[in-house]
């Protein structure tokens, strides 16, 4: 389900336009807010879209002085009449089980997370995001919003400069307006490195994060503003091709993605010796919103699914839930700084070919020989389909950091509603 539009607040009368997929085809559903009861209930009821009839009425209940029950009932008709009831209504009801399983999962984490914050006595902060349309910062985004952060974004368009909550900023070489009003600055954005690496690719890819980490931090290095936290994304590529059980303490390996994770890193630092900067090297993030998961379904749904070469390289994951809580935990701890692990556990790809083979139940014996990449993909394909990392998050730990979804299995199963 992905927000199209949507109007501020959930009393009578507001509106939300969302697109979702019915058999893989996009699809327009606008719904109104009604029968809005504060603290206790809202509903949503469709203006237009693919059903004949949709109200879905979110309700919280007590159950005692220090618990509360979040309901989800859904009354709906499909189209078609007769004909929709007979050969939808069961593909219907387990789409929806999956997609509130789901959901109410996530606030499960989101709750405790908010109750960790307490305890740590953390105060609501102003934070600005670049890169916050990607998958992890529109997640980020939406996950600080609801522990009750001031949330502002970075944007390129002079269109989108009117809109509450945005600061323009379109080319790194642009003076950045001041960022001393900021408690938290978080920088994501970067051009994709999941394509064909062309040399001008390449530029591209560098480019695209070198000179606004730089700028980023020249301007917070300038202002010296008291208690800032600097976030800067990276990667564990930064650890080479073939690296086998290494933490924040290794040395940096060899290649293209290594160096220029190295040379953003660098970047990064330059604001380090006057507000707490951290690097975040994530792992792979397991999330059907995007990357690598998101391209491994649809083959392994069909059967087609299986290891590549042996199947011996390691692969160093973490959900894209805990990716959201790892970040929000190394800003919150103070004691956290520098180069920090975002992964959760690493398996070798025999072991993440079976698990997901296991949970969409398709049979895995189809062998991706690595030839067949390397000429797909040419140079991409070496550093990050066939590159094997072993990554331990080491700092995560000895802070006491505590993943939601601790094995792959789980973290599957969540993201694919099985």
């Amino acid at each position: 389900v992905e927000i199209i539009r949507k109007d501020e607040g959930i009393d009578d009368g507001k509106e939300v336009e969302l697109r979702i997929k019915i058999a893989g085809i996009p699809q327009t559903l606008k719904v109104t807010h009604q029968n809005y009861q504060e603290g206790k209930q809202f509903e949503d009821r469709q203006l237009a879209g693919p059903f004949a009839h949709w109200v879905h009425t979110h309700k919280v209940e007590a159950i005692d002085e220090k618990n509360s029950e979040l309901i989800d009932s859904i009354e709906y008709r499909l189209p078609m009449g007769k004909l929709g009831k007979i050969f939808g209504s069961g593909i219907a009801e387990s789409r929806l089980n999956h997609l509130f399983h789901y959901r109410h999962t996530i606030m499960k984490h989101d709750l405790s997370w908010l109750k960790w914050a307490q305890d740590q006595q953390v105060s609501p902060k102003k934070v600005i995001i670049s890169g916050a349309s990607g998958l992890v910062g529109k997640n980020l985004s939406a996950f600080l919003s609801t522990q009750g952060h001031d949330v502002w974004h970075f944007t390129r368009n002079p269109n989108e400069a009117q809109i509450p909550n945005r600061l323009l900023w379109q080319n790194a070489q642009d003076p950045l307006p001041s960022l001393a009003s900021f408690d938290w600055v978080i920088h994501l954005a970067g051009e994709n490195v999941g394509q064909r690496w062309t040399q001008e690719t390449k530029k591209k890819i560098v480019e695209s994060r070198l000179s606004r980490t730089q700028a980023l931090a020249q301007k917070l290095a300038q202002e010296k503003t008291k208690n800032q936290v600097f976030f800067s994304a990276s990667a564990i590529g930064y650890y080479g091709l073939n690296a086998e059980h290494v933490d924040e303490s290794a040395a940096k390996g060899n290649g293209f993605l290594a160096d220029l994770c190295g040379d953003w890193e660098d970047s990064a630092k330059l604001a380090q010796d006057q507000v707490r900067s951290i690097q975040g090297r994530i792992g792979l993030v397991l999330s059907l919103q995007g990357g690598a998961l998101d391209r491994l379904h649809l083959p392994f749904a069909l059967g087609v699914g299986g290891n590549i070469g042996l199947g011996q390289r390691w692969m160093s994951w973490i959900d894209l839930n805990d990716l959201i809580g790892g970040i929000y935990f190394s800003l919150i701890k103070e004691e956290m700084s520098g180069p920090v692990n975002l992964v959760t556990s690493a398996v070798s790809n025999a072991e993440f070919t079976k698990t997901l083979g296991k949970v969409l139940k398709r049979p895995t014996i189809a062998a991706i020989p690595p030839f067949a990449l390397q000429a797909m993909f040419g140079e991409m394909a070496n550093e990050t389909i066939l590159a094997s990392q072993s990554v331990i998050p080491k700092k995560l730990k000895d802070l006491g950091f505590q993943s939601k979804i601790e094995t792959l299995e789980e973290s599957l199963r969540l993201q694919l509603g099985k």
